[in-house]
């Protein structure tokens, strides 16, 4: 059964840091949804927690940040695929856009307004 609102929560940010840490420093390849199958709270709650903990958030940041320079250096070794570590790095948590849609979409916009000027 759920919590009932205001009552005291089961796991702290601090646990959650502590856990994570040693996740971190035990894992080459650390994976956050990975790390979740071993702890007994889930994403929902860990993610309330981290809008609360700036520590757990940054801790958060650096298991993506490890995942992404390991992918940087597994695709420079020719151990991964270029078009896998693309879409791997287009996942939210890594923050990489696809720069030629956005250039595309500036360009729609302007031949859209010209396009209405026509019509004016």
């Amino acid at each position: 059964m759920a919590n009932p609102v205001g009552a005291p929560r089961q796991y702290t940010a601090q646990q959650m840091i502590d856990d994570l840490r040693v996740y971190i420093d035990e894992n080459d390849n650390p994976i956050l949804e990975e790390f979740l199958l071993s702890v007994p709270y889930c994403k929902e709650t860990m993610h309330r927690h981290k809008a609360e903990s700036i520590e757990l958030a940054n801790i958060i940041k650096e298991l993506h940040c490890k995942q992404e320079v390991r992918t940087i250096k597994r695709v420079e070794n020719g151990d991964m695929p270029v078009a896998w570590a693309i879409f791997k790095m287009k996942q939210r948590q890594y923050g990489w856009t696809d720069k030629s849609e956005l250039e595309i979409a500036a360009k729609n916009t302007t031949v859209l307004d010209a396009m209405l000027k026509q019509l004016e």
